[in-house]
């Protein structure tokens, strides 16, 4: 077939208009040759599994969750060689002494360009007074927050520092473990007693900055040095 009768094939009968996809009635543009699927429609549809999911998971009707014994806050104060964690209590206890030693490590890790490996750094704790704050701004009962101190004799060294606190070791004055598993926000936890907390802090000598999640699991060959 040659190119202009090919070319002639492709044109029109005189008298007769070109088909154009134009909207449907009854139909949303750009929806005819969707079936009806739109934007809109796919946005509502996500919404309402979103729902429905929260729904089964979660309870529309389940009570709230009573408050569990947390992670507040940790800073890391590199000039000072100090370490502090505040943790908020559940109602009626806060933390127990005795769980701390051994339960929280700290550990900077070497730059791979220079020396690999890690070295981990163990303080001694000291318990600060108990400060009782409202579990929500306003609110008329109060939860105790719980200042622990760690003072490593030194100043800490530039680097990357990774922050372990063992849920099945640190405990309330109640025994109720820490609830520590630790996204981005704090105070940490989901909830649900159980779960540690692990953080990724970088500081450059002189200031920390906040705490980060930390990638991959802590490692154990050093949970038992000091």
């Amino acid at each position: 077939m040659s190119r202009s009768l090919w070319r002639s094939s492709r044109r029109p009968s005189p008298g007769r208009r070109a088909w154009r996809a134009g909207p449907v009635e009854g139909l949303e543009p750009r929806s005819f040759l969707s079936g009806g699927v739109t934007a809109r429609s796919l946005f509502l549809m996500a919404h309402d599994v979103a729902e429905a999911r929260r729904f089964l998971q979660v309870g529309r009707f389940q009570p709230p969750l009573a408050p569990t014994f947390r992670v507040e806050s940790a800073v890391l104060n590199a000039r000072a060689g100090r370490l502090l964690v505040q943790f908020r209590g559940a109602e009626g206890g806060g933390v127990d002494p005795a769980s701390l030693p051994g339960n929280v490590r700290l550990v900077r890790r070497h730059s791979p360009l220079v020396v690999p490996g890690e070295v981990t750094l163990i303080g001694e704790p000291q318990v600060l007074p108990t400060v009782y704050e409202p579990v929500n701004p306003g609110g008329p009962t109060g939860t105790p927050v719980v200042g622990v101190s760690y003072d490593f004799g030194a100043p800490l060294p530039r680097g990357n520092y990774r922050l372990l606190i063992r849920s099945g070791g640190v405990r309330d004055l109640a025994g109720r473990p820490l609830d520590g598993e630790f996204g981005r926000t704090l105070p940490s936890g989901d909830g649900v007693p159980g779960g540690d907390f692990e953080a990724s802090i970088a500081s450059n000598g002189f200031f920390s900055y906040r705490p980060r999640p930390a990638p991959g699991r802590f490692p154990a060959r050093l949970l038992g040095r000091g």
